[in-house]
């Protein structure tokens, strides 16, 4: 109310200007009907009384809001001939959203040359479609990187319930239908989604809106956002380490939108204690090893290598051997044969000692060779004598030994004929210390016996 009353002030403010003998005359119309969204033109014509040719003002069309947006003169001035006519047009264009109804337009025309003016004024009939919407876009980002967000309003300024409405987003080359259903007469409805923007090219974008509803197009929008260009090529690095060995994997992932070059460094342990082996060779060496890729946007490339400490792996393969012959030294049975000579006899002992836990069920043998007899007698244990095919087998059964007790078990054999050389083999040991069965040996005697004596030779003549 407050503009129309400003705008009929104005309107009273230029015709107040002296009258003068008017020598031109303004025709306007027919004027007639326009649906919101279109346009119509209504002509104007000017007639010249004068006696020559004189030149006319014309002004903008005024109304009351918001009609005075829709109306617009194709020209600002017109050269009429003596006595004669020449026209110019006001189009009027009501917006999608026009209230039905009737408007009223006026405008002046001034003559140059002497400033006489004269109003005049038009009606134009404005209908609204029956099914007649809008759709505005709204976008979370003009800049965008990951996410978009886009919201749709939709407008019923139709005289029809809508039905059926969808809104379908078309962005890049990707299209959604999102669906509003139906929306009341003056009413307003809105939908949103979102759109995932990774791995999308950096460049400009348009994002279309069409709205349709009662089985037609009623509305089209659109809006734009660009994704600038993003470089981010992350190196992350994993270690795997043993005492003997480290292994290294180094990974380039390109988490930006364009392609780009990515340098994978690493410090190499360089040394001749150190064997080095890789996934692939690298591009470069020195104080670091350098390996050189090109990725695409999210695209990931994976190098590695070993490090291995090869004197590590000996100095531990030494300590447990050493600690595992300390504790079966320690934990064992330890056996040995001891052999003296007294007269034309052997004396043969076989010294035992338990340096474990007590041990059952202990069994000697020893052999004693074809060219050798048991003689005399048994200073300790008897032992059981068999003939075999190595000789005569000595079986003692001990039973059992407590831990550090010790043991002696002897014999005495001679020899049936003199030699030079002749090799004990070693006494075995056999025993149960719980669930494990024991097993051990003495060592082996080398006997050096008389030298054969001299065969004579007696030759005849």
């Amino acid at each position: 109310m407050k503009k129309f009353v400003l705008f009929a002030a104005a309107l009273l403010a230029m015709l107040a200007v002296p009258a003068f003998a008017a020598l031109f005359t303004v025709t306007a119309g027919p004027a007639g009907e326009v649906f919101a969204e279109d346009s119509i033109d209504v002509t104007i014509t000017i007639h010249n009384d004068a006696s020559t040719e004189q030149m006319f003002l014309i002004s903008q069309p005024l109304a009351a809001p918001p009609a005075n947006k829709w109306a617009s003169a194709d020209k600002g001035s017109l050269s009429v001939p003596a006595y004669g006519d020449n026209t110019f047009k006001i189009r009027i264009a009501p917006f999608a959203d026009a209230v039905p109804g009737d408007y009223r337009f006026e405008f002046t025309v001034k003559k140059d040359s002497t400033g006489e003016m004269a109003s005049k004024e038009f009606q134009v009939t404005v209908r609204q479609r029956e099914a007649a919407a809008g759709v505005k876009l709204t976008l979370s980002c003009s800049e965008c990187s990951d996410k978009l967000s886009i919201k749709a309003d939709v407008d019923n300024y139709g005289t029809a319930k809508l039905k059926d409405t969808v809104v379908k987003l078309t962005v890049g080359e990707k299209t959604v239908e999102l669906p509003v259903g139906e929306v009341n007469v003056s009413k307003k409805a809105q939908v949103s989604t979102d759109v995932d923007l990774k791995n999308w090219k950096p460049m400009a974008y348009t994002v279309s809106a069409e709205l349709t509803a009662n089985g037609q197009s009623l509305d089209r929008e659109t809006a734009g956002f660009t994704i600038s260009e993003i470089k981010n090529i992350v190196i992350t690095q994993a270690v795997e380490s043993t005492p003997w060995s480290k292994n290294v994997i180094l990974k380039a992932e390109n988490l930006g939108n364009v392609m780009g070059p990515a340098e994978i460094k690493a410090q190499v342990q360089q040394s001749v204690t150190v064997s080095i082996s890789y996934s692939e060779p690298p591009t470069a060496r020195g104080d670091q090893w350098t390996w050189s890729k090109t990725l695409q946007p999210g695209e990931t490339a994976e190098v590695s290598y070993s490090e291995f400490y090869w004197p590590v792996p000996i100095v531990i393969v030494l300590v447990v051997l050493g600690a595992a012959y300390a504790y079966l030294f320690m934990t064992s049975i330890g056996m040995k044969k001891v052999v003296s000579k007294h007269g034309h006899e052997w004396s043969v002992g076989i010294y035992i000692k338990n340096r474990g836990p007590a041990a059952e069920g202990v069994v000697v043998r020893d052999v004693i060779p074809h060219h050798f007899s048991l003689s005399g007698t048994f200073e300790t244990l008897k032992p059981i004598a068999r003939k075999t095919e190595t000789g005569t087998e000595l079986i003692w059964r001990v039973g059992g030994i407590k831990r550090g007790e010790e043991k002696l078990l002897h014999y005495r054999m001679a020899a049936k004929a003199p030699f030079r050389t002749a090799r004990l083999a070693s006494a075995r040991l056999r025993a149960q210390k719980g669930d494990k069965t024991i097993l051990s040996s003495t060592n082996t005697v080398t006997l050096t016996g008389d030298k054969t004596p001299p065969k004579l030779s007696v030759e005849t003549k």
